[in-house]
């Protein structure tokens, strides 16, 4: 099950991510995100994943494309984890929320 907070702070809205991310959860949570941003014109988001439970690592994937596409558009995602499950260089990554304070 992957539960998902919602919070607009300092300019950035952060996408916190509970449980687990699965192919029965991710298209689910990747519409809803694209409605957010399409209807509020959002586009400096990060994604917390740091009580990401478990991942499937196709979803993992997946999710690392999302973000490339959109930051393609302009959008400004960054990926918040502690765990470092991420060692791509290619994403925008911070460790804990409060590195935020960087990108203002």
């Amino acid at each position: 099950m992957l539960n998902i907070e919602y919070e607009f702070k300092k300019g950035f809205f952060f996408v916190r991510l509970y449980g687990v991310l699965a192919k029965d959860n991710y298209n689910k949570f990747i519409k809803e995100l694209n409605n957010i941003i399409t209807k509020t014109g959002l586009n400096k988001i990060v994604i917390n994943i740091d009580n990401i439970t478990n991942i499937e690592k196709s979803m993992f994937s997946k999710l690392l494309k999302y973000i490339k596409k959109k930051s393609y558009k302009g959008i400004l995602i960054l990926i918040c984890d502690n765990k470092i499950l991420l060692k791509n260089d290619n994403i925008l990554k911070i460790n804990y929320e409060y590195e935020i304070k960087s990108f203002i």
